[in-house]
């Protein structure tokens, strides 16, 4: 995993629940005008009750966001019932507006997400 070596790390965790079949925007982590997001680690659990495989895309989107938004994609995770994902190697872009996900709508359990990053300008 890189080091991120900025010292303005403020810890900051977000949690979701994306139901069955829910192919919306899913606000996780959401910022203030200004705010800088260096996310760190993403971790997906999809229920055992889960038959399909799901595809998870993370957006830098703020909550008021709307689907016609977005269009580009930051990362992209693919996920089967019963599985957990545990992404902490990637080193993705700042966000700026904020973490959301939106799944393909196929997931036919609920699916829950966890990131952790660190606000890193206000």
């Amino acid at each position: 995993m890189v080091k991120d070596e900025r010292t303005s790390r403020e810890p900051v965790s977000g949690t979701g629940e994306i139901e069955a079949s829910d192919a919306s925007l899913n606000t996780v982590v959401d910022l203030d005008g200004g705010e800088t997001y260096a996310l760190d680690t993403v971790r997906l659990q999809y229920l055992d009750a889960g038959t399909t495989e799901t595809t998870v895309e993370i957006y830098d989107l703020s909550s008021d966001a709307d689907l016609a938004d977005a269009t580009d994609v930051v990362d992209t995770l693919v996920i089967s019932g019963g599985e957990t994902v545990d992404d902490v190697d990637t080193v993705w872009t700042d966000f700026e507006n904020g973490v959301t996900v939106l799944t393909d709508g196929d997931n036919d359990a609920s699916l829950y997400v966890t990131t952790g990053g660190y606000i890193v300008t206000r």
